[in-house]
């Protein structure tokens, strides 16, 4: 009975997210009310009903975000972000649609037994690097893809977090309450790091490339807790 009473709370919520899709206050109430019902049962041992919920967050979330995140992109290539990062970037006028996503995107984080620490506004402001990142270290014809160097996955990460991380300071830090921007964008870029580390580690390496990274790996977390303490307590390679 229990289970038969979500099923039909997140129904009707579907449907009315689907009635009211272009009442964005609406429909993050709404969401938010699945996320909500995500959350109570996250330990349930009702694992079919619990794993239909947190999908229908996922689903939500990603369909509300999407177009978000599209605007997102739009409004930091405007200011130049990340190649062509312009001076005037600090200037209200320049960066309050950026702002105001950024705080739409807040309003539609995943539950946090799903998000596993990731903030929907901040995956967002890392997506062009994410996307270079991938193009740099993932492509099949790209020199820089390649196991026995990660050191050139690892200084690029380094490198990222020195020269945006202010940036993300000035656009960003004020208009989260719960958190800080710059420093969950450098958890983002860690996150990024550590998955390429996984990724490698699962191809067949010799003794000499393995040793190689785990060698790379401590050497730049070293370098890494040193430019900030905080990255001792952050998912990292």
């Amino acid at each position: 009975i229990q289970q038969k009473i979500f099923l039909t709370a997140i129904e009707q919520l579907s449907s009315e997210i689907r009635n009211c899709s272009d009442d964005f206050s609406k429909v993050t109430e709404l969401y938010s009310r699945i996320k909500a019902i995500s959350s109570e049962i996250s330990t349930s041992e009702a694992t079919g009903i619990r794993e239909y919920v947190d999908q229908c967050c996922r689903t939500w979330q990603r369909a509300i975000s999407e177009p978000l995140e599209e605007a997102v992109s739009i409004e930091l290539s405007k200011i130049g972000f990340p190649d062509k990062l312009k001076e005037n970037v600090h200037s209200k006028a320049d960066t309050k649609a950026l702002k105001n996503l950024l705080c739409r995107l807040d309003d539609v984080n995943l539950p946090d037994h799903i998000a596993s620490g990731q903030k929907a506004a901040i995956v967002a402001l890392v997506a062009p690097l994410r996307k270079k990142f991938t193009i740099f270290f993932y492509s099949q014809n790209s020199k820089l893809n390649d196991p026995a160097k990660p050191e050139y996955f690892l200084s690029i990460i380094y490198k990222w977090i020195c020269e945006y991380q202010d940036y993300v300071t000035s656009i960003a830090e004020e208009i989260f309450d719960e958190f800080s921007a710059s420093v969950e964008f450098v958890a983002e870029l860690l996150r990024i790091a550590a998955r390429k580390v996984e990724d490698d580690l699962e191809l067949e390496l010799d003794d000499e490339v393995f040793s190689h990274i785990v060698d790379e790996i401590i050497s730049n977390d070293a370098e890494l807790k040193l430019f900030d303490p905080a990255i001792q307590n952050m998912h990292r390679p």
